[in-house]
């Protein structure tokens, strides 16, 4: 993925463009689903491998956004939700807290 992503980004392989394109665009699709059915008024946390790989690539394209956003007329719905990337492993954040309070 990583390969795909840094390929994608520079425009070096029209494949890489394209299948990064589909991926992000399908990706944003099941996060509007998924938002369709929790409605999380808080917002949508992004985290984890894939959008470590992908996080170049996310806020200067409009894949995803273009995916989650396709909904129709639920498009109002989730259009107020906010979006985050964390790029922190918040799990070992939260380990570190939990060991150093022990301490």
């Amino acid at each position: 993925m990583e390969e795909i992503v840094r390929e994608a980004s520079d425009g070096s392989d029209e494949a890489s463009v394209k299948a990064l394109t589909k991926f992000m665009r399908h990706f944003g699709q099941e996060c509007g689903d998924f938002a369709l059915r929790v409605v999380p008024r808080g917002g949508i946390f992004l985290m984890g491998e894939i959008t470590d790989e992908c996080f170049e690539y996310l806020p200067t394209h409009t894949d995803f956004l273009d995916g989650f956003l396709d909904k129709g007329a639920a498009t109002p719905l989730i259009d107020k939700i906010p979006i985050f990337i964390i790029t922190r492993n918040i799990a070992l954040d939260g380990a570190e807290a939990f060991a150093l309070s022990k301490c």
